[in-house]
């Protein structure tokens, strides 16, 4: 039956559902544009200008000063490194069940229940670190709840558990949270949950592969200390002429490369003798091959 003035109007409670979804939508692509453009910015300055811009990020909120910090970008470019790194130079110390407080530290990798992340955040109540290294934290609504509330921008932070769960593992069902969190993943940025990337700071570890090179020959000193600087000089080099598309390197190619150099060293560098192959080298007295020859088949 139609209204006395003959006008149908629109049920609003019932359009509050599709003007909130595309609300949603449209924050989301605001964020994730946002996202882009911080990968753009920081891909105009030189790369090992970066590490220090992500890594003053990530002191920061070691310092307090920041409640979290997102760490993403492809696997394998120095994202846990960095951070270790950054805990170490803080004086930071690792200790799982937050009886040093403030100065301590709790590092989580790989897989972990809601249940586990509600302990883990419980142990850090007091302050400190709390590491998630490639947790999948992303997809869990309950994980997700647990993240924002540990990142409230609130005076202070109060993470729940209301079941009988806490009561049987000897937790309460909530308390105030006062560590720091530090998210690393290998999601690229427009893949960062909207919810976290409102109260965290974003950093996005994104590099070429000439820009790859030039950031191990800075770091290569600090790798191995105990290996000669000249021999990991030439295993960098021959990384560099064995590297396609195909077979991609990351920082993980390097440390691997290096620790097969060691273990599979050439024969005596004789680049005059005919019997010495392409490189200069004799053959190993054991007959065995040098390191050269396993990385060009095997990759790094």
């Amino acid at each position: 039956m139609l209204p006395s003035n003959g006008v149908v109007t629109p049920n609003a409670s019932a359009a509050t559902p599709v003007v909130q979804d595309h609300q949603k939508d449209a924050k989301i692509r605001e964020m994730r544009k946002r996202n882009q453009s911080i990968t753009e910015k920081m891909g105009r300055h030189p790369v090992n200008k970066r590490f220090q811009m992500m890594e003053s990020i990530v002191s920061m909120v070691i310092r307090r000063f920041s409640p979290s910090v997102i760490v993403c970008g492809t696997g394998g470019l120095g994202k846990s490194h960095m951070v270790k790194e950054a805990l170490k130079r803080l004086n930071l110390v690792k200790d799982e069940d937050g009886k040093k407080g403030k100065q301590g530290f709790t590092w989580v990798a790989g897989h972990i229940a809601p249940t586990g992340v509600y302990t883990a955040m419980h142990n850090r109540r007091n302050g400190g670190v709390l590491v998630l290294d490639d947790v999948d934290i992303w997809s869990g609504e309950t994980m997700m709840e647990l993240c924002k509330a540990a990142l409230d921008s609130y005076g202070e932070r109060v993470i729940s558990w209301n079941s009988s769960w806490a009561d049987n593992n000897g937790l309460p069902r909530s308390f105030d949270f006062k560590g720091q969190v530090i998210f690393i993943t290998n999601k690229m940025e427009h893949e960062m949950p909207q919810p976290l990337v409102d109260r965290s700071w974003l950093v996005p570890v994104v590099l070429t592969t000439p820009e790859i090179f030039e950031r191990m020959k800075t770091i290569l000193p600090k790798m191995h200390p105990k290996v000669d600087l000249k021999i990991k000089q030439g295993v960098l080099e021959h990384l560099k002429k064995i590297c396609t598309p195909q077979d991609p390197v990351t920082f993980r190619s390097l440390e691997r490369a290096i620790r097969l150099r060691m273990a599979n060293p050439p024969g005596e560098y004789r680049p005059n003798d005919p019997r010495a192959d392409q490189y200069g080298f004799m053959p190993r007295p054991d007959g065995s091959l040098p390191w050269y020859d396993l990385l060009d088949v095997f990759g790094a």
